[in-house]
């Protein structure tokens, strides 16, 4: 362990029995100064964690805070977890009153630090990271689930707050208005407008989102793909839906979906008398949902 390194076990919810544990262990406050705080405040009650940040503001000159927590409490990600958390015994406090980034930028600048600066961890990624460490990063292993990633990191967030001569030197880069990291080519110019002709299917029950459909001419509706509700668990359909005419009434859809794994569908599917295989959608009118 290096020379003048030391541990203290002290209750940060008593800002005076931090302040004297510190003198005890010789610190000294004139040095610049890093406080981190990674996922630790956000457990504190928020008046509490807040009176430690403006104590920092004050005892430390020179200074920046690093704060990584979460955000963002009240859309679904959000309360799922946020319920999470408390399942463990383990609320995050600060959330009730700090729920957005810019709430927490606030309660650092009235409490008496000098410039603040909050970022999300998607806009910190696309922003302070360097290229090559993307890189780096993106060919350990394949990886393909980044709507799940870029969700939960729209919901943490890095915040930096500066005091003294480090308020000078900012550490968060700007975020660019335009990311030109994803621009795969000139903006296209509209010439025109395309008209959307809807095609009503009167059988309900089917509660999907994100999924694909196709209107198969004469020989019904069918539907692939995308996220919905199953044996009471929220998850993705692998399962393809498929809406037909009623034999007894042409033109008609029947009362019910009708259900077949992808597996199944890949030589195609025997429909009464009309034979045709889903993987066909050479002639079909495609549009998404």
């Amino acid at each position: 362990m290096a020379m003048g390194y030391k541990l203290l076990g002290v209750d940060l919810t008593e800002v005076s029995s931090l302040d004297a544990a510190l003198n005890l262990a010789g610190l000294s406050w004139d040095c610049p100064t890093l406080v981190l705080g990674e996922v630790a405040l956000c457990y504190m009650d928020p008046a509490r964690s807040t009176a430690l940040i403006g104590w920092a503001a004050e005892r430390f000159r020179d200074s920046r805070f690093v704060l990584y927590e979460q955000s963002c409490p009240s859309d679904p990600f959000g309360r799922v977890m946020t319920s999470h958390f408390a399942s463990l015994n383990s609320p995050l406090l600060s959330l009730s009153e700090f729920p957005h980034i810019q709430d927490q930028e606030q309660r650092f600048l009235h409490k008496g630090w000098k410039t603040c600066r909050a970022l999300d961890m998607n806009e910190f990624c696309a922003s302070c990271v360097p290229l090559p460490e993307v890189q780096r990063i993106h060919n350990l292993e394949p990886f393909d689930e980044f709507e799940e990633l870029h969700l939960k990191c729209s919901h943490y967030f890095i915040l930096v707050a500066s005091q003294g001569f480090l308020a000078e030197h900012p550490c968060l880069c700007p975020v660019p208005e335009r990311c030109t990291e994803f621009e795969m080519g000139p903006r296209p110019v509209p010439s025109g407008s395309l008209a959307a002709v809807p095609f009503p299917v009167p059988v309900t029950g089917l509660r999907r989102f994100g999924h694909r459909s196709c209107h198969m001419a004469s020989h019904g509706v069918v539907t692939t793909g995308g996220f919905g509700e199953k044996d009471g668990r929220h998850q993705r359909w692998a399962a393809t839906a498929f809406s037909y005419p009623s034999l007894r009434r042409k033109g008609h859809f029947g009362s019910r979906w009708t259900f077949f794994s992808n597996s199944s569908c890949r030589g195609g599917i025997n429909l009464g008398t009309c034979r045709r295989g889903l993987h066909s959608e050479s002639d079909a009118d495609e549009f998404t949902a």
